[in-house]
């Protein structure tokens, strides 16, 4: 065909394991779902709003495929998707990537890779571990930049952490509670892993803050569970760690400042 447009917001198209599409110019999305199990062969592929999914292979020839303000989703539960060609995500973009025990999405890149907008984290199936990781973007060429916002929807205490290599975007699993102990950082920790927490609009930037005083000051870590327990907070009647007040103000605080904020 000469041009493809998909732009409904229930439309779909589906690309066969055994299937080839061609397309003499360009692919844009604005809305809808494309499915490559097979291979679509396009000038440049554009997503302006949409879905891309599957396990097949995206030939963006002329220009690089480019994932402007749409999602990319390797596999249809885990699998990998290829661009042949380079890829490029914006600051509206989101590569979604599914992690089980064992394995993760992949999206691989035969060029290059150039980074930017958001990345989430979701569970399938088995969840992984503590401590595993997984590449999952590879390029033949380079990947330059970075994600500006990781979005972590795996459950409990188990949270992403993102780095980049040459040709590679990595992701490792740790543990929020790992290095929580004693009587008084425990229950705080424990607490900020329930479900209701962590799905508080409030508490999701505090907790993300959390994360990543994990990784950069374990020691301000402490510091800031030990702060936020409710005997240190003088409501020892509280039961069940009424969140509320206190952790949503002081642990926003408390990280702030020990990330490097001011008072």
């Amino acid at each position: 065909i000469d041009l493809l447009t998909i732009s409904g917001a229930a439309a779909q198209l589906n690309v066969t394991g055994t299937g080839n599409l061609f397309v003499w110019s360009d692919a844009v999305m604005t809305n809808g779902t494309l499915r490559v199990d097979g291979t679509i062969d396009v000038a440049k592929l554009t997503l302006n709003g949409g879905r891309l999914q599957g396990t097949g292979n995206v030939i963006s020839a002329v220009a690089a495929a480019t994932n402007s303000a749409g999602t990319v989703a390797p596999g249809n539960s885990i699998g990998t998707l290829t661009i042949t060609g380079n890829y490029v995500q914006g600051a509206g973009g989101i590569l979604e990537i599914e992690l089980t025990n064992g394995s993760s999405d992949r999206l691989v890149v035969s060029g290059n890779a150039s980074l930017a907008g958001t990345v989430q984290f979701l569970p399938f199936g088995p969840l992984p571990l503590e401590n595993q990781f997984y590449d999952f973007i590879t390029t033949g060429g380079t990947v330059t930049g970075t994600f500006g916002t990781i979005q972590d929807l795996l459950p409990g205490s188990l949270f992403p952490v993102v780095t980049y290599g040459s040709n590679f975007a990595r992701v490792t699993l740790r543990s929020l509670c790992t290095n929580a102990s004693g009587p008084i950082e425990t229950p705080t920790c424990n607490a900020l892993n329930d479900p209701t927490v962590q799905a508080d609009p409030d508490m999701i930037p505090a907790i993300g803050q959390l994360q990543a005083l994990y990784i950069s000051n374990p020691a301000g870590f402490g510091d800031v569970l030990e702060a936020l327990n409710p005997t240190r907070a003088s409501a020892q009647a509280v039961t069940g760690f009424a969140l509320g007040d206190i952790l949503r103000e002081q642990l926003s605080r408390r990280s702030h400042d020990l990330l490097g904020g001011s008072a």
